[in-house]
Protein backbone atom coordinates (compact mmCIF):
# COMPACT_ATOMS: atom_id res chain seq x y z
CA UNK A 1 0.00 0.00 0.00
CA UNK A 2 0.93 3.66 -1.00
CA UNK A 3 0.21 6.24 1.28
CA UNK A 4 0.09 9.96 0.84
CA UNK A 5 -0.78 13.13 3.79
CA UNK A 6 -4.08 13.04 2.86
CA UNK A 7 -4.60 9.52 4.02
CA UNK A 8 -2.45 9.15 6.63
CA UNK A 9 -3.62 12.34 8.37
CA UNK A 10 -6.52 9.83 9.16
CA UNK A 11 -4.28 7.51 11.23
CA UNK A 12 -3.13 10.47 14.25
CA UNK A 13 -6.58 11.81 14.72
CA UNK A 14 -7.78 8.37 15.12
CA UNK A 15 -10.89 8.24 12.79
CA UNK A 16 -12.62 4.71 11.43
CA UNK A 17 -9.99 4.88 8.32
CA UNK A 18 -7.44 5.68 10.73
CA UNK A 19 -8.16 2.77 12.87
CA UNK A 20 -8.20 0.79 10.26
CA UNK A 21 -4.94 1.59 9.27
CA UNK A 22 -3.57 0.76 12.20
CA UNK A 23 -4.95 -2.65 11.97
CA UNK A 24 -3.18 -3.23 8.39
CA UNK A 25 -0.70 -6.15 8.50
CA UNK A 26 1.61 -4.96 5.53
CA UNK A 27 4.12 -2.43 5.48
CA UNK A 28 3.10 0.71 4.13
CA UNK A 29 5.24 2.99 2.03
CA UNK A 30 5.06 6.38 2.59
CA UNK A 31 7.22 9.68 0.96
CA UNK A 32 10.21 10.19 2.90
CA UNK A 33 8.88 13.62 4.28
CA UNK A 34 5.27 12.01 5.89
CA UNK A 35 6.68 13.32 9.24
CA UNK A 36 6.53 16.60 8.13
CA UNK A 37 3.68 17.13 5.91
CA UNK A 38 1.46 15.31 8.88
CA UNK A 39 2.59 17.43 11.43
CA UNK A 40 2.26 20.79 8.97
CA UNK A 41 -1.86 19.48 8.54
CA UNK A 42 -1.72 18.50 12.47
CA UNK A 43 -0.26 22.49 12.89
CA UNK A 44 -3.08 24.41 10.97
CA UNK A 45 -5.51 22.04 12.45
CA UNK A 46 -4.65 23.67 15.95
CA UNK A 47 -4.36 27.15 14.29
CA UNK A 48 -7.73 27.08 12.94
CA UNK A 49 -9.49 25.29 16.34
CA UNK A 50 -10.41 22.46 15.05
CA UNK A 51 -7.82 20.54 17.07
CA UNK A 52 -6.74 21.84 20.44
CA UNK A 53 -2.73 22.32 21.10
CA UNK A 54 -2.40 18.56 22.96
CA UNK A 55 -4.31 16.40 20.79
CA UNK A 56 -2.18 18.34 17.59
CA UNK A 57 0.89 17.75 19.36
CA UNK A 58 0.24 14.14 20.39
CA UNK A 59 -0.69 13.46 17.12
CA UNK A 60 2.58 12.76 15.82
CA UNK A 61 4.46 9.99 17.39
CA UNK A 62 1.63 7.54 17.11
CA UNK A 63 3.03 7.87 13.21
CA UNK A 64 5.98 6.19 14.08
CA UNK A 65 3.81 3.15 14.83
CA UNK A 66 3.11 2.37 11.28
CA UNK A 67 4.85 -0.23 10.03
CA UNK A 68 6.28 1.78 7.00
CA UNK A 69 8.89 1.54 4.22
CA UNK A 70 10.35 5.19 3.66
CA UNK A 71 10.60 5.90 -0.39
CA UNK A 72 12.22 9.12 -1.60
CA UNK A 73 9.99 11.15 -4.22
Amino acid sequence: MVLDASGAIEFPLNTTRGKRLADEAEVVHVPHLIDVEISQVLRLYVLRGALSRETGSDGAPPLAELRRRTVST
